[in-house]
């Protein structure tokens, strides 16, 4: 059972690896899949046929998901994605807690999903994940920065972690993630 709550103004580093380090992530598309849930699961908005935009994304390079649905998801959302990493054998992220434990619903909603998924695709039964998710409080400011900079240090690839998001400045994915910058 996780020793934590998490309390709304917070920000959380969160992460989670295979059973026994075994690889979670076997190809592209399953890192895919992981990220769309990762940007599109902020709000408790439904997103049907996801495999469908996981396949845009494979050949166009973006979900092509309907920017109304994505203002929606923005308005309605009750965490804030800050910083992801996405490995062949785990996951590390960052959430900026805008509600009240919410942090557990989002991760459940994402590793469910993503866990049946896995299973059916490869034909598999049981868990996934080595567990509960880890989750640790990080203290404002530098602290905070430090997280993301020792996340992205690790990054296996750029294009599954938002480290190239940070070095432009600029977020890939729109308000879907949010780019941390210290405030005075």
């Amino acid at each position: 059972m996780r020793n934590i709550t998490f309390i709304k103004g917070e920000y959380y580093t969160v992460n989670n690896s295979g059973v026994l380090e075994s690889p979670i992530f076997i190809d592209e598309e399953d890192r895919v899949r992981f990220l769309f849930l990762l940007l599109h699961f902020q709000s408790p908005i439904v997103i049907n046929n996801v495999d469908w935009y996981v396949v845009t994304f494979l050949k166009k390079g973006k979900f092509g998901i309907n920017p109304k649905t994505v203002g929606r998801i923005v308005k309605h959302r009750q965490l804030e994605l800050i910083s992801f990493n996405i490995t062949p054998c785990g996951f590390t992220i960052i959430l900026h807690n805008t509600e009240d434990c919410i942090i557990s619903v989002y991760m459940q909603r994402i590793l469910t999903g993503y866990s049946k998924y896995f299973n059916s695709k490869y034909k598999r039964r049981g868990h996934v994940f080595q567990g509960p998710f880890q989750a640790r409080k990080l203290k404002k400011g530098d602290d905070i920065k430090k997280e993301i900079t020792k996340n992205h240090l690790v990054s296996e690839k750029e294009k599954y972690s938002s480290a190239k998001d940070y070095f432009m400045n600029d977020s890939r994915w729109g308000d879907l993630l949010k780019i941390y910058t210290i405030r005075k």
